[in-house]
């Protein structure tokens, strides 16, 4: 979960192929690009459609809105769930699937795998995931150079 965070993540992704020995994996997590809710110029971009907007329980969802999958460009998250001590900011990039398989071609990898984990009973409990029963919080890729 940092590659989404990296500006130039196309010379990242060859800094990791320039020292991996022939073999090597690259595995890397990051948000799924198709599932991102962002906000770009202070609108809220995705996120989930509720039958009631007061009542925001899973529930409640009625689907997930994608839009705007194509442009690329940063934003700001603010880190500020109760269950943190302390609150922050970070600033995240979105990239289609293209883009990140692109950055592995171009660096001579090859994608071997990719998962979207769904979340553990533990998580579904802990963290009220259920949400992510429906559509993929993250993207696991594996690639070999």
């Amino acid at each position: 979960m940092a590659l989404q965070d990296i500006e130039d993540h196309h010379n990242a992704v060859k800094e990791v192929s320039r020292v991996l020995k022939k073999g090597g994996r690259f595995i890397f997590v990051v948000p799924h690009p198709c599932f991102e809710k962002r906000v770009i110029n202070g609108t809220i971009i995705g996120g989930w459609e509720y039958t009631d907007k007061g009542d925001k329980s899973p529930e409640n969802a009625l689907y997930y809105k994608v839009d705007k999958y194509f442009d690329i460009h940063k934003y700001t998250i603010s880190w500020d769930m109760e269950r943190l001590q302390h609150h922050f900011k970070t600033t995240t990039f979105h990239r289609t699937l293209t883009d990140y398989a692109d950055a592995l071609y171009n660096a001579g990898l090859t994608i071997l795998r990719l998962k979207e984990p769904k979340p553990t009973e533990k998580g579904l409990t802990k963290y009220c995931m259920k949400e992510n029963l429906r559509v993929p919080q993250s993207i696991v890729i594996e690639a070999v150079k």
